[in-house]
Formats: C-alpha cells, structure tokens, sequence
C-alpha cells in the first residue's frame, strides 16, 4: 500500500505540476525514476509532462541550479545528475526528448572538470568554484555516461560506439528505435574529451577510494568533513558511476564491506548527526548500491541495452545440445532417472516446452515433478519447482518453500 500510494502521488503530481520551480526538481527527478520503474510506457503521459518541465527548467548552459542554494548563479553538479536521471527514466519508457538536452548537459560538465581531474558541487564554466570531491566526481562520471550512451551508442561513427557496445553487450537490431538514443544527431560533444573526462574522474576517485572510509570508520566524529556527512549518497553515486563507465577492479567488495559496518543491529543504516537524510534515506541508499540498481537498468531495463542474461542461461549456462525435446511426459520420464546435462537436450526446449504446457498438462505431470525435487542434480530441481509454480497449486507451496 505504501509503495502503490507513492506511485499515484507521484503520477498525479506529475499531471497538476504542483513542482515549485527549481526546488521540487529532484522531486520531479525522482517522480520520473519511480513512474519509470513501476509502469514505464504505462506512465508515458505522465513522463512525458515531467520531461518537458525538466527540459524547460534547463539553463541555456545545460546545467541547472536552484537560485536558494546557488545564488552565486553557478551550476548545480548534484541537481543536474537528479535532472538528467529523471530524464533518462522517461526516455526508457519513450518520451520524448530532445538529443540537445544532454548534448548541452555533457558540454557543460567537461568545461567545468577541475585541473585535478575532480568535480565540484557548485561549476561556473568560466572556472573552478569549490574543491573536487568524491560524491560530485561520480555524480559527473554517471551523467557524462549516460550522455554518452544516449548520444553515440548505436551511431556507429565515433571510436566510444565499439567501447561501450562491449559493455552494454548492445544488439541494435532488436531494440525498438525510439530506444536507440539519437543515431541522426550530430553532438557537439567531442566523444574523445569525453571518455578522457571519464576516464580522469575515475581516477581521481581510485586515488581515493578509500577516504571516506577511513573517514568514517577511523576518524573521531568532530574531525569529520562535510564530505562525509553524505557518505550513504557517495555510495549511491559510486554504483552508477562503476555501472555506466565500466569500473572494474574490486570496487563493489571493497566499498561494500566498508558500508555494511554502517549496518545497524536493526537493519537500518544512518549518518551519526542526522543532519540531510536520516535512516529511511540512508537504508535506502544502501540498498540501491548492493542491488546494483543502476547496472540492473543496463541489463535489463527496456532501453538501448540488451542484457545477456536470459532464463536458460539461468537454468543451465552449461553448453546447448541439439537433440529436439519430446513430449513433457517424455521428458519428465528421462529426467527423473539421470542428470540433466546427460540428456542431450537443449535446455532452451525444455524451457519453452514447460511455458507452454497447459496448466492441465503440469498439473497431470505433479507427481513426475515432486520425484524431480528430489533429484541430485540442482538443474533438475529449479526445472521440477518452476514447472511446479506454473500449475498455480497453492497446496505445494509448503513443499516448494522447503526446496
């Protein structure tokens, strides 16, 4: 009930715009992630309305920046990354969006990079205005990642296409073309600056990398930098960042090790002062970094990415057979008395052969299926209990729960 009630807030927040200007725009941003992920073209109308308010809120240098905290007119490096994220939720679920957008978006953050490679909260474009630091360094990182994404994936002419097909495991050919990203626009963003700005902030963060650690476990509270009062959000940022630049090299341990000591004994993670976000925040951070929120939307969110995982590579990554799959009671039969990988079928058959099995069929096959729970080969077993769940037969739950 709590998540359906946000999701109708949000859908008619989206409708009315009761957003005031620039201070609920992570609140749009946010809006748009939660529309994308519960219903995606279901929300179309609803995207589509929050969209246009975030592309109209856009400052003619691509950045946006909220005047109460920004008063200086400089750009807002945090504030943007929420924009941007919110438009790339309702470009998944097929807004549309002008490729300018992000183009100006990704422009803006290269020309505000500092020296050291680093990027700070507050970005003039005529110069440095704030220290680097660890949370807006990946907050840059994301957003040019998703810019670049959007901007050259599937372009086929520029050297960062072939780069990031081998990350994205990209298959043009069966993504819808609205999902592609813009394969006619001409960026002005030098896809060359780009990646080396990329590359720069995320090696500004490996010489780093374990900073805020120590600043949170070893350091007395007093001593303490600003910077680590948003040490949950670092961690949100590091996922998406690692996800969309293709970090590798142990990150994900590493820093997750750090943050589960935060775990409190009730479940819960929290900052010591209380001072931004409290616990339900906090948890929530967390939680999107160790379910690798961001790495999942490259691997399965409807977009232009096709991820490589399927379920028969679930059910059996084990090399395909030939051999044709009879009848289901022929199948089970076999099944029951050898393991799955000697029978010679393919297991993508099998799958198929079961999925469109009547509910009949299985439920005449239970029996054969509760014998295949037994079976010593774990293959065997996951095939027996997803058969199983299809017959919609409540009274072998028991059964399946102590499987």
């Amino acid at each position: 009930p709590l998540v359906a009630d946000a999701i109708e807030l949000a859908r008619t927040r989206a409708v009315s715009r009761p957003y005031n200007a620039y201070a609920d725009l992570y609140l749009a941003a946010i809006d748009a992630m939660l529309l994308a992920d519960a219903g995606g073209e279901s929300y179309r109308r609803e995207l589509q309305s929050i969209a246009e308010m975030l592309v109209n809120l856009q400052r003619d240098d691509g950045l946006w920046a909220a005047p109460e905290f920004n008063p200086d007119g400089s750009g807002d490096c945090s504030l943007t990354q929420y924009c941007i994220l919110g438009l790339w939720a309702a470009r998944r679920a097929g807004c549309r969006i002008p490729a300018v957008v992000f183009d100006k978006t990704a422009v803006a953050l290269i020309e505000n990079v500092n020296p050291d490679g680093g990027w700070s909260y507050r970005m003039t474009g005529a110069g440095t205005v704030d220290a680097s630091s660890h949370t807006m360094t990946l907050a840059a990182i994301g957003t040019i990642g998703i810019c670049q994404r959007l901007l050259f994936v599937g372009s086929g002419n520029t050297a960062v296409d072939e780069k990031l097909r081998g990350i994205l495991q990209f298959k043009k050919e069966e993504t819808p073309k609205e999902h592609v990203g813009y394969p006619d626009y001409a960026a002005r963003m030098d896809p060359a600056r780009a990646e080396q700005c990329v590359q720069g902030g995320v090696a500004w963060v490996g010489a780093r990398f374990d900073m805020p650690l120590k600043a949170r476990f070893d350091m007395p509270l007093k001593k303490q930098s600003i910077q680590n009062l948003h040490f949950h959000y670092y961690f949100y940022s590091l996922e998406r960042a690692a996800a969309l630049a293709g970090m590798n090299g142990g990150w994900y341990e590493t820093a997750g090790d750090g943050l589960l000591r935060n775990q409190g004994s009730n479940g819960a993670f929290d900052e010591p002062e209380k001072r931004y976000y409290g616990s339900a925040i906090c948890t929530s951070f967390a939680i999107l970094y160790f379910m690798r929120s961001t790495q999942q939307i490259l691997d399965y969110g409807k977009g232009f990415q096709v991820g490589a995982r399927d379920l028969v590579e679930f059910v059996n990554p084990r090399a395909r057979s030939k051999r044709q799959v009879g009848p289901l009671d022929e199948l089970l039969a076999a099944m029951e008395g050898q393991d799955f990988s000697d029978l010679n079928v393919d297991t993508e058959d099998v799958i198929d052969r079961i999925q469109f099995s009547s509910r009949e069929e299985l439920i005449g096959q239970a029996e054969m299926l509760k014998t295949l729970m037994k079976s010593p080969d774990p293959d065997n077993r996951q095939i027996a209990y997803w058969a199983l769940s299809r017959t919609g037969d409540f009274d072998l739950i028991p059964l399946m729960l102590d499987g």
